[in-house]
């Protein structure tokens, strides 16, 4: 929707949170008002787009468009109407194909490129300060909680917390450029808010527990989901089976079976850390030792978690039935990565987040050789300090001299595959339903102006112009 929002935040109700959140409208996205101020100064406030009417045709001239369709002109022009692109490629070419539009926004210093996706977010830890990683990922989980809870002091009660945490998110994601994102989310209110934010993709509804009366809970929370599913808008609710380490496999079957029933989206960590390979191999190592100490692990649980070659083969009745997002898959071989393609997986990789923990030489490229859809995201706030897509791309062009074009592909293009969203919907081709987004850059220097974006060492100056018609979208 173009232009900004205004409304206020919900409070604390007795009601069933998810309907309380359903019902109300969050257009401003302003400062939570009863947050304390040390989470309030750390808000990103996002830049509002040039108020346009929606039903005349805008034209935005640039210093360049670039997009993953093959669009690449400089200078450019991008005209819309109805939030739909119209004609996109030179100014010259753009006013021949509209005509004389009724709004003319000029940014001759930036470069146009279609609002960003980040498949993989934890939105619900934004709240969160980062702090390093130490080397042990047990006890690096440790920390978080102890973290989160004292965050919770700070709040009524952990819903109000838990959602204010994810409107902290939403702000940072909406003021990166990103406009579509797969969000894994505990709590079902607070899939609610991100429901009924100007952000669409998917909310993933996070399901835990290896067997036992855990089961039973994750019945209870589907039931949730299809409740709440029956009256989404523009971000389908979907499902998460956290990791096989933490979830067994009757969750994992219930949740197969829900989504094919529903067609919701279904994603998972997987090959996230290499003793994950060790616990499906002969269910030994950290994540054995983590189950105990959280006093979750029984021996009966063996009979799921041994005699499998890799995280991937263990995962395999499950990808065979359904199109998985499947995060990080840091931990992959050849065969790994044939099955991945064979079976249509997407893959969201987060090099940053990858990084911090340590997890090397990714094989993306790989991956995409092989025809595996392979997506940016960011994973949690915690890891680096951002929610940009943007600050991805830069990463992995700086680190791994990456081409550019590839970048905005699985910046926009491979992230809607991989959330059931239309590809088209993230170019300039003509009907798009594309927000867009201008970076600035250098339009007198002779580097290309997206390998300007990104190689500068400072900050990006983004700024969405044109901003998605939530309501549109079903």
């Amino acid at each position: 929707m173009v232009g900004s929002r205004t409304s206020t935040l919900p409070k604390p109700t007795a009601k069933s949170t998810h309907a309380a959140l359903r019902a109300t409208s969050f257009p401003s996205w302003a400062p939570p008002r009863d947050a304390p101020p040390r989470y309030t100064k750390s808000i990103v406030k996002p830049p509002n787009p040039p108020a346009t009417d929606p039903n005349q045709i805008t034209l935005i001239t640039a210093g360049a468009v670039r997009d993953a369709a093959g669009l690449n002109a400089a200078p450019g022009a991008v005209a819309v109407r109805n939030h739909r692109v119209l004609a996109a490629g030179s100014p010259d070419h753009v006013r021949n194909a509209v005509g004389p539009p009724d709004q003319t926004i000029h940014r001759p210093q930036h470069l146009l490129i279609p609002s960003l996706v980040n498949a993989h977010a934890h939105l619900q830890l934004s709240a969160l300060n980062p702090f390093p990683y130490a080397g042990n990922f047990n006890d690096w989980v440790t920390q978080l909680l102890r973290r989160y809870e004292q965050l919770d002091a700070d709040f009524p009660d952990p819903h109000t917390c838990m959602c204010r945490s994810v409107l902290l998110g939403i702000q940072q994601t909406l003021a990166a450029g990103v406009l579509r994102v797969g969000d894994i989310i505990w709590d079902l209110g607070a899939a609610g808010l991100f429901q009924q934010s100007p952000l669409a993709g998917a909310a993933f509804i996070e399901l835990f527990g290896i067997g036992g009366p855990t089961v039973d809970v994750t019945d209870e929370r589907i039931d949730l989901f299809n409740r709440a599913n029956a009256t989404r808008n523009q971000t389908r609710l979907g499902l998460s089976p956290h990791a096989p380490f933490s979830t067994g496999p009757t969750i994992y079957q219930r949740a197969v079976d829900t989504a094919l029933r529903g067609g919701a989206p279904l994603t998972t960590h997987l090959a996230e850390h290499a003793d994950e390979n060790q616990f499906l191999r002969d269910a030994t190592g950290p994540r054995r030792q983590q189950l105990e100490q959280l006093g979750k692990w029984d021996d009966e649980y063996i009979q799921f978690y041994s005699g499998h070659r890799s995280a991937v083969d263990w995962m395999l009745p499950y990808l065979r039935r359904a199109p998985w997002l499947l995060a990080h898959c840091n931990y992959v071989d050849d065969t790994d990565i044939a099955l991945l393609a064979q079976h249509r997986a997407s893959v969201a990789y987060c090099p940053r987040a990858a990084d911090y923990f340590g997890h090397r030489n990714h094989r993306y490229r790989d991956m995409i050789a092989a025809g595996v859809n392979v997506c940016l995201g960011t994973d949690s706030i915690v890891c680096h300090g951002s929610l940009s897509i943007l600050d991805e791309m830069r990463h992995l062009y700086q680190r791994d001299h990456t081409d550019p074009d590839l970048l905005l592909a699985m910046a926009t293009t491979h992230g809607m595959r991989a959330l059931h969203l239309n590809p088209i919907d993230a170019t300039f081709t003509s009907d798009a339903h594309a927000g867009i987004v201008a970076v600035e850059y250098d339009p007198h220097a002779a580097t290309d102006p997206l390998v300007q974006v990104l190689t500068s060492p400072d900050p990006p100056r983004i700024q969405t112009l044109i901003a998605l018609d939530t309501e549109d979208l079903t």
